[in-house]
């Protein structure tokens, strides 16, 4: 942009070379003049317009004029060095440039482009002196101040302020336009129980006159969706529709995610519908939410039907939606139809690394170490490369099947290849050698991560903690803690709670209680996996009131118990034979809306035929059923205990057969809960059939000891 000078009315690139110099020159002196001055008492800028105009002997006119454009030049160069200094976040010297611009006599628009540079950066400091300058100086904040101020606290997300910065407006009669309006809504999207504010909002915008658009309906109907408010979102977009506002691909695909995510198949059935009446299609995330969804709920037809579709728009596409539907299978534990898609999808679909780390997780379902490397091996003939997420992931998947020294090799199979392993790679490692306590194992991955310059971090730490702890070995795990805090690696809420299960797995109470109090004098607040692991420890020692003392800090410390606190505690009643506490806690952990699982049933199963009758026993076992978790052969004992208890020892027998018909297999317990019965009645015949169905299954029944011994 050309500067003018205002006298001549001439472009100065156009004036002769020499006289624009010397021109230049005098305007910058003359500027300095004026200037120098500033530290005068009572000499305002008028009065050192009319010295500086004396001594050049100028009109005090043209003297403003030129001050006024080597003024713009100075200035606009400091706010440039203001914000510069704000986005490489130099808070310090930014504030300085800013306090110089004082000098200049600025008016709100500088500052209101200096609140804009801090909210890009989300630089909330800054942007309260700068406040403090405004106030200072006599100004007064308008509708792009506040409307910045607030762009800035929903970046911080820091509502609070939001409130606080409309609240101000409303008081000084300053109208929101409608950037304001939907920078809040925006804010509100990732909050909780906003669905009224967010719509007191649309009413306010709409009371003031101001049309919303699509970026208010947007967050509105994202809201809505938030809350799994359904109806909601089809009145939001119905609402756009009378204004003229079109719902795009990107808006209606964002919904199918965010339902799908959920799992809410009749909600993702009606959208798809609004979309087909509409014209518009799900886009590719859309269709993978959408295959996901299927595959978690066993419908395979619907999934190929999505995948149909994404092999005829693009290989990328179809890769992804191959993918995810792949993880849903998982999800669903649904090995069956997870293979069954596989086999037949995987000579139509281009796979990629990511494919390898989904069908690894599929195939680890059935605990077959052996097999996770067939399909690893089938996949790189097939010229699918893994990269260090599909090595690291592999590795891990074979740590957790307790195949140690195929997870070595995979490591250093993706040495030979020439990939770096990063941190995550490495703690993937350390972790399949701390399951199996192998400590000095993990010290020379941890020695070679040193050699390879990875910095550890609290993963790291945390997870050779719980592996020297799975070794009996304490102390170790107290160094490591010392370790962590000297390399300024500050130990978190994991690492105590894992040093903490250290103590409680030896039973050491006292240690247990120690590490509590180190949390408690460092600040560090303890989460549900803490509280886990003190309600386990006493519980284990045996005393139940401080057990319970533990579970009511938890609840008074807003801390919401998970299903395996209340196993937990159940396992602990259990313990203490005191079945109607069993009883009461797994009603409570059904009553938050947590979902049970075989231990929480096998605990209530075994309570119940302890302490009242086989048949409720026999209700929880067909609860477990319909719950779509499978009994296991700890489940049967408990109810053969339970026959037998009340004497019906036919009845115990008959459950022995059912094991058999469900696939469960028999064990020692099994065997010799019913013996020992049988034998008391003196029935020979009955013991003579056990010893057969003992002996069918490779076991050796001693009538003397009611045992079982596997060969």
């Amino acid at each position: 942009m050309l500067s003018v000078d205002l006298e001549l009315g001439k472009p100065w690139g156009t004036r002769e070379r020499g006289k624009s110099r010397k021109l230049d020159q005098d305007l910058f002196r003359m500027a300095c003049n004026c200037f120098v001055p500033f530290c005068v008492s009572g000499l305002d800028l008028r009065a050192r317009h009319t010295l500086c105009a004396d001594q050049r002997g100028f009109s005090p006119a043209s003297v403003r004029k030129r001050c006024r454009i080597a003024m713009n030049n100075g200035l606009e160069g400091e706010i440039i060095n203001a914000e510069r200094l704000l986005k490489r976040g130099q808070s310090s010297a930014a504030l300085q440039s800013v306090r110089r611009l004082r000098e200049f006599g600025v008016d709100l628009r500088i500052y209101n482009r200096l609140l804009n540079v801090c909210a890009e950066n989300r630089n909330v400091h800054v942007a309260d002196q700068i406040l403090q300058l405004i106030r200072a100086e006599g100004k007064e904040l308008d509708v792009i101040s506040y409307t910045t101020l607030i762009k800035l606290y929903v970046r911080r997300k820091m509502m609070g302020r939001v409130g606080e910065a409309l609240s101000s407006m409303r008081s000084k009669g300053i109208v929101p336009n409608i950037v304001t309006y939907n920078t809040v809504l925006h804010g509100l999207r990732n909050g909780t129980d906003v669905t009224g504010a967010a719509l007191n909002i649309l009413a306010e915008m709409k009371a003031q006159g101001i049309k919303p658009d699509v970026s208010t309906y947007s967050s509105i109907i994202a809201i809505h969706a938030r809350s799994k408010n359904l109806e909601g979102v089809l009145e939001g977009i119905s609402e756009m529709k009378i204004n003229d506002l079109v719902p795009d691909e990107r808006l209606y695909s964002k919904l199918v995610r965010s339902f799908a995510r959920d799992r809410m198949r009749e909600e993702v059935e009606r959208l798809l519908k609004m979309m087909k009446d509409d014209g518009t299609e799900v886009d590719a995330s859309g269709r993978c939410a959408l295959v996901r969804l299927y595959a978690l709920k066993g419908d395979e037809r619907a999934v190929r039907s999505i995948m149909d579709i994404s092999m005829t728009s693009s290989a990328s596409s179809a890769t992804a939606s191959f993918n995810s539907a792949l993880i849903g299978f998982c999800e669903a534990n649904d090995m069956e139809a997870g293979e069954r898609f596989f086999k037949d999808m995987r000579d139509q679909i281009a796979m990629d690394a990511y494919s390898i780390s989904a069908v690894v997780r599929l195939c680890s379902m059935d605990g077959d170490a052996s097999r996770v490397m067939r399909i690893f091996r089938m996949m790189k003939e097939r010229g699918v490369l893994p990269d260090p997420v599909a090595y690291s992931n592999v590795i891990d998947a074979l740590g957790r099947l307790g195949d140690v020294r195929g997870a070595a090799e995979m490591f250093y199979e993706m040495l030979d290849q020439g990939m770096k392993p990063n941190i995550i790679t490495y703690n993937i490692l350390l972790n399949v050698f701390a399951r199996q306590g192998e400590v000095e194992a993990m010290r020379q991955v941890f020695r070679r991560m040193q050699r390879d310059k990875i910095v550890p971090n609290h993963v790291t730490y945390t997870t050779l903690i719980a592996g020297f702890g799975r070794s009996g070995n304490v102390a170790g795990a107290e160094k490591l803690v010392e370790q962590m805090e000297s390399r300024n690696c500050r130990p978190n809420v994991v690492t105590f709670t894992a040093l903490m299960k250290c103590y409680a797995d030896t039973g050491d109470i006292d240690g247990v209680e120690a590490t509590r109090q180190r949390m408690l004098e460092r600040r560090v607040i303890p989460n549900f996996a803490t509280y886990n692991v003190l309600i386990d420890a006493y519980g284990k020692a045996g005393q139940v009131e401080r057990a319970e003392s533990a579970y009511q800090d938890m609840i008074s410390a807003d801390v919401l118990p998970t299903v395996v606190t209340f196993t937990t505690m159940m396992n602990m009643y259990q313990s203490a034979e005191n079945h109607e506490k069993v009883s009461e806690m797994f009603d409570l952990l059904v009553s938050m809306g947590l979902k049970p699982g075989l231990v929480s049933y096998n605990h209530l199963i075994y309570a119940y035929g302890r302490g009242s009758d086989p048949k409720k026993a026999e209700d929880v076992l067909q609860l477990m059923r319909e719950s779509g978790i499978r009994p296991d052969v700890v489940t049967y004992n408990s109810l053969i205990a339970s026959y037998v208890r009340w004497g019906l020892v036919d009845k115990a027998t008959d459950v022995l057969e059912r094991m058999e018909e469900e696939g469960v297999e028999a064990d020692h317990v099994s065997f010799s809960t019913i013996l020992c019965a049988t034998r008391n009645r003196e029935d020979s015949s009955a013991v003579a059939r056990l010893k057969d169905m003992a002996a069918s299954r490779g076991c050796y029944i001693d009538e003397d000891l009611c045992a079982v011994v596997e060969y």
